[in-house]
């Protein structure tokens, strides 16, 4: 056997291939190795500036802010003090007996004692005994926590309502004051039951 019979030996084609490489330089003349580029930014004293000029927008935007913030409370403590009111009142219809709202500082009981800024709750007061006196016969239906400071009610320690939904008590006041915005609200509750608000100042 020749060496030309041998399959695994080529002598047509060598192994390592001739063809010469291509003229690629391996450094670029064209363009350089380091490019450079070009940033963006803020210099120190306009970072200032900006500074500067947000602190004195925060600073114009502060008083205005609490003043929103307090015209907010003075809103929310007056809708819950009349969704209190109405909720006492609607019991008393539903139950066909007295019910009633009234002052508490321990969110369970009535209180003749402190004031409204401590809470309130709505009752039922289910031997008639009336307000401030609380018995077994009542029940508790909904409380209300401490008000937030500088907001505070004045009037008298509860309010009642029959089965026909009247006020017993009536005609009664009360006052939602607000002492940041010199603002409060005047809940006025008629024989009929029905509050009614009018706004003047502290």
């Amino acid at each position: 056997m020749g060496l030309h019979d041998l399959p695994f030996i080529r002598t047509q084609e060598p192994f390592v291939d001739q063809q010469p490489v291509s003229n690629i330089p391996i450094v670029r003349i064209n363009k350089p190795f380091v490019e450079t580029y070009h940033f963006f930014g803020f210099t120190l004293i306009e970072l200032m500036m900006v500074l500067t000029i947000a602190g004195v927008l925060a600073a114009l935007a502060a008083p205005a802010m609490n003043t929103f913030i307090q015209s907010n409370r003075l809103a929310t403590t007056t809708n819950d003090f009349i969704a209190a009111l109405n909720l006492a009142r609607s019991e008393a219809l539903k139950r066909g007996t007295n019910a009633g709202i009234c002052k508490s500082d321990n969110g369970s009981t009535c209180t003749a004692t402190g004031t409204w800024s401590s809470g309130w709750i709505v009752f039922v007061d289910g031997d008639n005994s009336g307000a401030g006196a609380w018995t077994a016969s009542d029940s508790l239906v909904r409380a209300h926590e401490s008000l937030a400071t500088g907001t505070a009610i004045t009037g008298s320690d509860a309010i009642l309502y029959n089965r026909q939904g009247q006020a017993l008590n009536a005609p009664a006041l009360y006052i939602v004051c607000n002492s940041n915005t010199r603002k409060s609200r005047i809940v006025n509750i008629g024989v009929a039951g029905r509050a009614s608000i009018s706004e003047v100042p502290c």
